[in-house]
């Protein structure tokens, strides 16, 4: 039966199968592990439930932060990367509504193991599209469930004046995710900063990396090619 209805959903949503298998893909070559992980990572109810979870708090919100987009895409790749790789510390930069957030601290929850740092700088432009009354329970990760803040750690700023010092605390880290400020700038200061304290065999992962050359320029810098896993989505593994 389940085999009769995996088939049916191949006919009928050819581009959805097309775009798992890149996906499973791709993580797979970042991560140097089995394809077959990867995808009953992508097939774990956990990450339907928390899906499910982030489209309801989204609410009429949903266009206003996906876009397009009709699913959080973006973050089904954080959940497999983070349920792979077990960390004991991800920190990432840009939160927002929280949704890459929720995936990850989804993820650690399921794994049992790890802390996520978030550093955010609300961003005033999203914020001024929402009704006022709605704004007092919109601040930084709003769509993140109760039960997993308890592994989240966010801290109010800019990543330049934050990130420095938050890792010279942690020392080294296993994941770095950037999602913050997309200038050229910005993305090299925290791509550079975070390589400095990710452990080896640790993950570098960046969204929007279709704005600039920031990326490609650093992995040039670093002699490490990075992979595109899906659509801006990019990583970087320090061997």
């Amino acid at each position: 039966m389940k085999n009769f209805r995996e088939l049916f959903f191949a006919v009928t949503h050819p581009s959805a199968v097309l775009d798992y298998i890149w996906r499973s893909k791709k993580i797979a070559k970042l991560l140097n592990c089995d394809e077959l992980e990867v995808k009953n990572v992508l097939r774990e109810k956990d990450l339907l439930d928390i899906e499910k979870f982030v489209l309801h708090e989204l609410g009429e919100y949903r266009e206003l932060i996906l876009g397009p987009s009709t699913k959080p895409h973006k973050p089904q790749i954080y959940y497999a990367i983070v349920r792979l790789v077990k960390p004991d510390i991800v920190v990432e930069a840009g939160v927002q509504a929280g949704i890459s957030s929720a995936y990850i601290l989804k993820a650690l929850a399921k794994n049992n193991q790890g802390i996520l740092y978030s550093i955010d700088l609300p961003d005033e432009n999203i914020l001024m599209r929402i009704r006022r009354e709605s704004r007092h329970d919109m601040d930084s990760g709003w769509v993140i469930p109760e039960e997993l803040k308890n592994r989240w750690r966010l801290i109010i700023g800019r990543s330049r004046d934050k990130l420095p010092s938050l890792l010279k605390m942690l020392g080294s880290i296993d994941i770095f995710v950037h999602d913050s400020e997309h200038s050229y700038e910005n993305m090299m200061f925290e791509y550079i900063t975070a390589w400095n304290h990710l452990k080896e065999g640790g993950i570098l992962l960046s969204d929007d990396t279709n704005l600039n050359r920031a990326f490609s320029d650093f992995s040039a810098k670093v002699g490490s090619k990075f992979i595109r896993l899906l659509g801006p989505v990019s990583g970087i593994r320090k061997c």
